[in-house]
């Protein structure tokens, strides 16, 4: 009972914090995307071509991945409404997080494809900077929020 309980804890503010940051929160494993600034093509290295070619490129996976993301917290708003009932199903509850999880790997294969798809555009010296560049800033959101001990691991 105490799992349940830390659980429904850790999914309201999940939720609560995707929903207060909107796409911005739930984007947070997805650095630089948020809102990439034409600093964030150059230090890459990539010429005018290039970044407009990625900006695009960037847009596109953004209004797709927005859209997953905003459906992931409907599921967790569902599933936290679900849970509100005292005599909640736990296999509903469990259904629920499956779905969610399902969603959660749709996105998570969304952004490698995006990432891959981007790296055929590159060069060799160029894609080596564009994952450092995303390494870095998904380092820094981890220490930032204090979870510094995940990249120990």
């Amino acid at each position: 009972m105490k799992k349940l309980i830390f659980f429904t804890v850790l999914v309201s503010v999940v939720t609560l914090a995707s929903f207060w940051g909107g796409k911005k929160a739930c984007m947070l494993m997805w650095p630089g995307s948020v809102n990439p600034s034409q600093s964030w093509y150059s230090a890459v290295g990539l010429n005018a071509e290039q970044a407009e070619s990625l900006k695009k490129l960037d847009a596109s996976f953004r209004k797709d991945a927005d859209k997953l993301c905003m459906t992931i917290c409907g599921e967790r708003m569902s599933l936290l409404n679900l849970m509100k009932d005292k005599n909640a199903d736990p296999e509903a509850v469990y259904g629920k997080i499956e779905k969610i999880g399902n969603l959660q790997i749709i996105l998570e294969k969304q952004i490698a494809g995006h990432i891959l798809e981007v790296k055929k555009n590159l060069t060799p010296e160029q894609s080596r900077a564009y994952l450092d560049r995303i390494h870095k800033e998904l380092r820094q959101a981890i220490l930032k929020n204090g979870y510094g001990e995940v990249l120990n691991q």
